[in-house]
């Protein structure tokens, strides 16, 4: 049989023992919540990064229209400068049209005073 100081000190190691399981089992549970924990965030972080996806989808979906808007703006703005230049042309066109009919009028006022003196000339009047 053992000594009364063996058993005690035998007693002293399962004692030791069972609290280092007792540590080791403690060290898992946090291992195990960490690890969960990790999981959640690593989960989170890819929906995050397909949500960045999605979004960025998006952004340039709307930049490539965004583009194609001002490009159509561009070209309506083109085509608005050739209808001022357009319109510039025809009021011109309309000036000289009136400087034509003055001077039409013109020379039928002096037609119309010569085709008098003719008359007056052919009645015999004096003017």
């Amino acid at each position: 049989m053992a000594s009364p100081e063996m058993q005690h000190r035998v007693s002293q190691l399962r004692h030791d023992v069972d609290d280092v399981f007792e540590l080791l089992d403690a060290a898992d549970k946090k291992l195990d919540a960490t690890r969960e924990t990790v999981s959640k965030i690593a989960l989170t972080q890819r929906r995050h990064g397909n949500r960045l996806e999605e979004i960025q989808t998006a952004l340039d979906l709307s930049v490539g229209r965004l583009d194609r808007l001002e490009e159509g703006q561009h070209r309506l703005e083109d085509g608005q400068r050739g209808l001022e230049e357009g319109q510039r042309g025809l009021e011109e066109g309309q000036r000289g049209l009136a400087e034509s009919q003055r001077e039409l009028a013109e020379s039928q006022r002096e037609q119309g005073t010569k085709l008098d003196a003719i008359l007056t000339a052919l009645r015999g009047e004096r003017p």
